[in-house]
């Protein structure tokens, strides 16, 4: 399952997502390498927007939390593809009239 966070405040927010919490959260390393530093991921959010297909794991850094709280952030679950059964393609009508 995948989460859109929307900023519904009007000032930008960014989140640092700390390997401890966000990548044992998300079960595997989510963090980028630069020489022989590990850089751990961040996550903005443009004032009123939404940003979609987001990992559940980002539930559990403690200033996203905070800003969930105060409601300055809300959350909308989604079902991710993989959840989705595939749609079934509507059955098309014959043009041949019955009785010819």
């Amino acid at each position: 399952m995948t989460i859109s966070l929307i900023n519904a405040t009007r000032r930008i927010k960014i989140y640092n997502l700390p390997h401890q919490i966000y990548c044992r959260a998300l079960g595997h390393c989510a963090c980028m390498t630069s020489g022989d530093r590990m850089l751990s991921s961040s996550l903005t959010i443009l004032a009123g927007a939404t940003v979609t297909g987001i990992e559940e794991a980002v539930l559990h850094i403690p200033e996203v939390k905070r800003d969930i709280r105060k409601s300055l952030l809300r959350v909308r679950r989604e079902k991710s593809n993989v959840d989705k059964p595939p749609a079934e393609k509507p059955k098309q009508k014959s043009s041949r009239k019955k009785g010819r």
